[in-house]
């Protein structure tokens, strides 16, 4: 199962799991939306608490942000479908080239071809 934990200060995001619980997010990028679940019990340290679930909305000509919704627990990904798609592509490169354990950052610039201003920072990590 996906883990998803979230920091304030640094606004930051890791989304932790094994091959198939990452596949899983990436099915859901390339979907037209929905929600998968995440493990919510875990201690967050040294973040400051972890989410329940990832949801997916598909929008109309807007870069992915991905934003904390800590009231809903949720982690809110969102963009236009071919967007969507970058990120789904990026992550799938993870799922099948690189060694458990280690993490790659997604993060705004600008410029950034498929992730807009407002995007919380992600870091991404495969779990042995």
């Amino acid at each position: 199962m996906l883990e998803i934990l979230f920091s304030r200060s640094p606004v930051e995001l890791l989304i932790r799991g094994r091959g198939d619980d990452l596949s899983a997010l990436v099915d859901l990028l390339r979907s037209a939306g929905g929600t998968l679940d995440a493990a919510d019990s875990l201690d967050p340290w040294p973040y400051d608490g972890c989410l329940a679930a990832v949801t997916v909305t598909v929008t109309d000509m807007q870069p992915v942000t991905c934003v904390v919704d800590e009231p809903a627990r949720s982690l809110r990904i969102q963009g236009e479908t071919s967007k969507l798609s970058i990120f789904a592509d990026n992550l799938d490169d993870i799922v099948q080239e690189s060694a458990p354990g280690t993490h790659h950052h997604f993060e705004y610039f600008p410029g950034h071809f498929y992730l807009g201003t407002a995007s919380t920072p992600v870091v991404i990590e495969t779990k042995r």
